[in-house]
């Protein structure tokens, strides 16, 4: 559902996130957006990879997501306290997630982090 303020709209439709793969848009060249968000564990390291290469990606749009820690803190990807940073980037076909904030996440935390891209057509 569009917002509206005063008859001028605000925004699009509410976003959908999904563990799925869903067009979300068209790039600038023509090509079809597609989004999709992965969850998984953490483990007890500080760095994740996750392997993307079954998807095909030619262009990785953006990338965002979150850490939840075992007591339902959520450390969002890219936040940044004194230089210790959490950021997400895409490298050989993989998602690579660092967490280098300075407190426990528990065991095992969860990230999701979704992913918008453009892939090859076949």
């Amino acid at each position: 559902m569009a917002l509206f303020l005063n008859g001028k709209k605000l925004s699009g439709e509410p976003r959908n996130y999904s563990t799925d793969e869903q067009i979300v848009g068209t790039w600038i060249d023509g090509s079809t957006i597609y989004e999709k968000t992965i969850s998984t564990d953490f483990e007890s390291s500080t760095t994740k990879t996750i392997n993307i290469s079954s998807i095909g990606i030619v262009n990785v749009i953006s990338i965002e997501g979150f850490v939840v820690a075992t007591d339902n803190r959520s450390i969002l990807i890219g936040y940044n306290d004194a230089g210790k940073v959490s950021y997400a980037g895409v490298k050989n076909n993989e998602i690579v997630v660092v967490r280098q904030y300075n407190y426990s996440y528990g065991t095992n935390p969860s990230i999701f982090v979704t992913i918008r891209y453009t892939k090859s057509s076949t």
